[in-house]
């Protein structure tokens, strides 16, 4: 607030931390009063959208506009608030800003602060390069200032370099340590490096620091299933602690007067901040597709920023019969609509991943609240009554435990629709180079030091072979050299390591036809790559583990009858490796037939599988109409 007391300024920043906004707001009104600032009239219009006074914070942005129509802040935050509220946005000032703002820098290099509105102006157009570019400019003339080192990680994130937005938030950290969301930022950066260890307690610093911050929670729980440290229990038991500080919102009062009638048509809604190309957008399309629309009428609630759709989001909202777009609303704004809508069972494919709306569904959205897809795990939530799972990830009688909601089990795992474009299976690379090449699709975040040493003994099991990745991490030569240093201290030499970056869509078909079998991670198995893998031919091996995240490969195999392929110890893993590689016509034969044995399975049958979506779907109806089992447990 470049007039504003200083004192005052960080007296309201204070009470925000502190939890007193009402107290904020007081005092940041009354500064809006005395100093015609931009920069606090957009400060009242965050507090007031933090408060749910929605006309209240349009007032505010528009008014810091009005005194600076370059205020990229406010007019990105005025952008998102009428996009929540399903108004139209304002008029496209973006094209104006970044001319006056541009011209700015050029006439006066040194405006620091012009240099700052233009980067937030990039970034509110999701073009992080060219804001990246304004921060390395501040960063040029002032080395080292705290908040554009912050502001440039974001920017690197985005552009998917976790190595840099490291290397910038310890700088930041040095000169502010005390930062609970630098902390959860970096533990994040480390997580997409398969930096495990060095994760958790990042994002344990970032909770302690902030308890009540939801966002920090939401990156430990999700971070903890790639821990091959944390059983099944400890994960659920930190998910039942997440819900005992925020999940226990539910009114007492709430009743709902939807029609009891157990046959009747139901509203059906999804909600997702994932409506895009994305492994939610791939695995629900086919589900879409299939709906019988004479038992079901679909509801869409995505959270997905308007300039983030796409192609897929476009197919999907074909298939709804409602659509609204979620994003900037608050969670009693979206909980109220919900209602209003008379959603009769809301499925959230989105559990702690994020862009999720649990403090909606905390709120009971709908008379039946139902976790299913996105999210590997519980959500710990009360007024979450069941997830979807199946018998292969959670087997009956041994899975209940790690759950909150009561378990509903599919008779397979997710349902596979591929591209019709895709090639037909190639031959088997090996037989023609005589080297075996395990390949691994996942994400680094996948590949920790144990998947590591693991995958290490399945090299020096198989001398000849070599073991090619792909992600999108890789892109950065760094990420690159620091996988290869992870092999190198158990031995494996570079040579036998070939790394890329993800590309383009037919660069990654091209991997796979280059590869002979696929290594699946743990404890976090590989989803949407595994059905890739198999699709294009390679069997896959997998390691079982004692939770749904853990056991998502063996849930895939064990539908396609390829159990022989499920290690239980990791000796196991080794083995089956060992001897595929060692029977060249064997993995030939399994390669040539794998498109089939997928087409014949439940994986790829979408109308049964979505039939017997709806078949549980009609059972928790049935139930909740009966009153037998109430709405608190």
């Amino acid at each position: 607030m470049s007039d504003v007391p200083e004192e005052t300024k960080n007296r309201i920043l204070q009470l925000l931390q502190a939890g007193r906004p009402q107290e904020a707001r007081s005092l940041c009104a009354n500064l809006c009063a005395q100093h015609p600032d931009p920069d606090a009239w957009n400060l009242l219009g965050m507090i007031d959208a933090n408060l749910g006074a929605l006309p209240q914070a349009e007032t505010g942005f528009r008014s810091a506009l009005t005194l600076l129509p370059t205020h990229a802040q406010a007019f990105a935050n005025l952008q998102r608030l009428l996009t929540g509220l399903g108004k139209s946005p304002p008029a496209d000032g973006h094209a104006v800003q970044e001319e006056e703002l541009r011209r700015r820098v050029s006439a006066a290099p040194h405006d620091i602060a012009a240099w700052n509105q233009l980067a937030l102006a990039l970034a509110s157009r999701t073009r992080w390069q060219e804001a990246l570019s304004c921060y390395d400019e501040i960063l040029l003339r002032q080395p080292g200032e705290a908040a554009t080192l912050y502001n440039s990680a974001w920017a690197l994130h985005h552009l998917g370099r976790p190595i840099d937005v490291e290397e910038r938030l310890r700088a930041f950290l040095k000169q502010r340590p005390e930062t609970a969301r630098a902390w959860n930022h970096l533990g994040l950066a480390l997580l997409e490096q398969g930096r495990t260890d060095e994760t958790l307690p990042a994002l344990r610093r970032a909770v302690e620091l902030e308890p009540d911050n939801v966002e920090s929670r939401a990156s430990l729980l999700f971070a903890l299933y790639h821990s091959p440290r944390h059983t099944a229990e400890q994960v659920c038991a930190e998910h039942r602690a997440w819900s005992e500080r925020y999940g226990r919102c539910e009114p007492a009062s709430i009743r709902f007067a939807n029609d009891r009638n157990p046959a009747r048509r139901l509203r059906l809604g999804y909600i997702s901040p994932d409506f895009r190309a994305h492994s939610v957008g791939f695995f629900i399309e086919p589900v879409f597709q299939y709906h019988d629309r004479n038992a079901v009428e679909i509801y869409c609630y995505s959270e997905l920023p308007a300039h983030r759709h796409d192609a897929v989001s476009t197919r999907l909202k074909g298939y709804a019969a409602h659509w609204l777009d979620t994003f900037g609303m608050t969670d009693d704004a979206l909980a109220a609509r919900l209602r209003a809508d008379g959603i009769d069972i809301l499925v959230d494919l989105a559990g702690h991943t994020h862009g999720n709306r649990l403090g909606a569904l905390a709120l009971r959205a709908a008379p039946i609240q139902v976790s299913y897809l996105g999210y590997v795990g519980t959500t710990g939530l009360p007024a979450m009554d069941w997830r979807i799972s199946d018998r292969y990830a959670d087997p009956p009688g041994t899975s209940e435990g790690h759950y909150t909601e009561r378990l509903a089990r599919l008779p397979g795992h997710y349902c596979y629709a591929p591209d019709p474009t895709l090639p037909e299976t190639s031959p088997l690379p090996a037989a023609a180079g005589g080297r075996i090449t395990f390949v691994s699709a996942n994400a680094l975040a996948k590949i920790s030091h144990e998947v590591v040493a693991l995958w290490t003994e399945v090299l020096k099991a198989v001398p000849t072979a070599r073991l090619a990745f792909k992600a999108k991490t890789l892109d950065q030569p760094a990420a690159r050299d620091r996988l290869q240093a992870r092999f190198a201290r158990h031995g494996i030499a570079g040579e036998r390591l070939a790394m890329e970056g993800w590309g383009s869509p037919a660069e990654y078909i091209a991997f796979l036809q280059a590869g002979d079998i696929a290594l699946d991670p743990f404890p976090f198995n590989g989803g949407t790559t595994s059905y890739h893998c198999l699709w294009m031919g390679l069997p896959v091996i997998t390691l079982e583990g004692d939770h749904y995240a853990a056991r998502m490969g063996s849930a895939v195999l064990s539908t396609l009858g390829l159990n022989d392929l499920i290690a239980r110890t990791r000796g196991e893993y080794v083995r089956i490796a060992a001897e595929l590689a060692g029977d060249l016509e064997q993995l030939a034969g399994l390669r040539a037939g794998l498109r089939e044995r997928m087409r014949q399975s439940p994986l790829t049958d979408g109308a049964s599988y979505t039939r017997h979506l709806e078949t549980l779907y009609r059972e928790f109806w049935r139930e909740w109409c009966s009153g037998a089992i109430p709405i608190e447990r």
